[in-house]
């Protein structure tokens, strides 16, 4: 399970087998498809769901440009949609069919809004647990790390 902790993190992510095939396990990465709901001019939306992606309280979607561009598509992300409530960590989580023993790169892209403000998120799949800290403020920050399959859904 890729798990995505409190605070703001705006993500584009793949996740590819280390091999000489590539393949993206990661579906809807990029935060694209938002699913069935009625489109918005709003700026900014929290969707109870979006295709491909679970998560714990609501997923908050940015719309073209609003604060930052997107790194990669039209939308953002917003990991911190629910920091007036610190009493536990908001999540979004995929499943992944992998292999046990095969080695994984997870790649993502995220950055900080505010210049003034310490944020991070923690990522978790596989045999990797790290904490993002204090991504640069005013650029997106590319994030790459190897992991290990230790289940057959990740």
């Amino acid at each position: 399970m890729n798990i995505f902790s409190k605070l703001f993190g705006t993500i584009c992510l793949s996740v590819i087998l280390c091999s000489s095939v590539q393949a993206n396990l990661i579906l809807n990465g990029s935060f694209e498809d938002k699913g069935t709901v009625s489109p918005s001019s709003a700026t900014w939306q929290i969707y109870a769901s979006i295709p491909s992606w679970d998560n714990t309280r609501g997923i908050e979607i940015w719309n073209g440009g609003f604060i930052v561009p997107a790194y990669h598509g039209n939308n953002v992300l917003e990991l911190n949609a629910h920091s007036s409530d610190i009493s536990s960590a908001y999540s979004i989580f995929q499943f992944l069919s992998t292999a046990v023993g095969q080695q994984y790169e997870l790649t993502f892209a995220g950055r900080k809004r505010q210049s003034n403000s310490d944020e991070r998120f923690s990522v978790s799949v596989g045999d990797l647990a790290v904490s993002v800290i204090n991504q640069a403020h005013g650029n997106w920050n590319e994030y790459s790390y190897t992991f290990t399959a230790v289940r057959t859904s990740s």
